[in-house]
């Protein structure tokens, strides 16, 4: 028996998680894609936009991103966006756009990362925060990010615009504690 669960949608796709695997579903021809996740892994969080599902995929060791391009052919295309020995999760995806968080092996604290896919996309990731305190919960529309970040004393806000990658501000700036944008 397959334990259904998680979906998510965008107006070409649906996927979904069952028994450690990520499946999709394409809306437009009323097809099954069947399993698109690594076979050795657990994957779970499947999160799509458009033509394009992200995931997180735990092996023995740690977690790591995927990513299923369904823009390639009938089949789609999975890739590997990280492949460390730190943890990568909590993904999301605008477009073929990718966030998420990741432990920074140096300070063992979580940084954000972003992922640009499809024509122009970088060829490895970008991390966007560099700071020795917890950046967490990353959120993305179009060019604008957002997550949670530690001052020391709260969690605040902080926002970036990934087509100028200008210093991100502090948005909240506030004295209380801010949580999950």
């Amino acid at each position: 028996s397959v334990d259904a669960q998680s979906p998510k949608l965008s107006d070409k796709l649906l996927t979904w998680t069952a028994n450690g695997a990520v499946y999709a579903y394409d809306l437009d021809t009323g097809t099954s894609l069947g399993v698109i996740s690594a076979p050795q892994t657990t994957n779970y969080e499947p999160r799509v936009s458009g033509s394009y599902i992200a995931w997180s995929g735990a092996d023995n060791s740690d977690s790591e991103i995927f990513l299923w391009d369904g823009t390639t052919g009938t089949t789609g295309t999975r890739t590997p966006v990280t492949n460390n020995s730190i943890d990568d999760r909590r993904v999301q995806i605008d477009g073929s756009n990718l966030v998420w968080e990741g432990i920074d092996p140096q300070s063992n604290t979580y940084e954000v990362y972003l992922y640009r896919a499809g024509p122009g996309g970088s060829a490895t990731p970008l991390r966007l925060t560099q700071n020795t305190t917890d950046e967490k919960d990353p959120q993305i529309s179009g060019n604008n990010v957002v997550w949670t970040g530690w001052d020391g004393a709260n969690w605040q806000i902080y926002y970036r615009a990934i087509d100028t990658m200008a210093p991100a501000p502090n948005i909240s700036n506030t004295k209380v504690l801010n949580d999950r944008p």
